[in-house]
């Protein structure tokens, strides 16, 4: 079989299977009972300055692990740097779910390139990868929820 239906079938697989947390991952969330909805105008808001965030997230993981061992510390810090501004956003309770699952991935994704800096195993890299691509499905699957509900949004 070829590296690219294996990879394929994994992506199925791990879709279609319920993510685990990461012992360094911080708890999603549950629902807020005593909300019924969401403001819509408070979800744009978030989306607005959350999207930009989540995609130099995306192409600072791409110069990371294009970056030569010399400088992958510069590049981790610079992951660190994005972290820390999703970290500072303001939530609400239909946008927090989003935020902890894009910090969750960012941590996986920070903790695997450490490891990878520190030359731990490729086993125990790919731990880490693994569950940063699981809590990156967290994040597209609460973006979309959130598109879908517009102003009917719950918790």
């Amino acid at each position: 079989m070829n590296k690219l239906a294996l990879f394929l079938i994994t992506c199925l697989l791990v879709s279609c299977s319920s993510p685990t947390p990461a012992p360094t991952s911080t708890p999603i969330p549950a629902n807020t009972p005593t909300l019924q909805f969401c403001d819509a105008n408070e979800i744009n808001h978030f989306r607005e300055q959350f999207m930009p965030l989540l995609q130099q997230y995306y192409d600072q993981v791409m110069a990371t692990r294009s970056a030569p061992k010399t400088s992958m510390a510069e590049e981790i810090d610079r992951m660190k740097e994005i972290r820390t501004n999703v970290e500072s956003l303001n939530t609400n309770p239909c946008t927090i779910k989003l935020s902890f699952a894009l910090v969750n991935a960012m941590n996986s994704s920070i903790g695997g390139f450490l490891a990878l800096l520190s030359g731990k195993p490729e086993s125990q890299q790919e731990i880490f990868f693994d569950e940063g691509t699981k809590f990156i499905r967290q994040v597209n699957l609460e973006l979309s929820r959130l598109a879908d509900c517009k102003e009917n949004c719950k918790p």
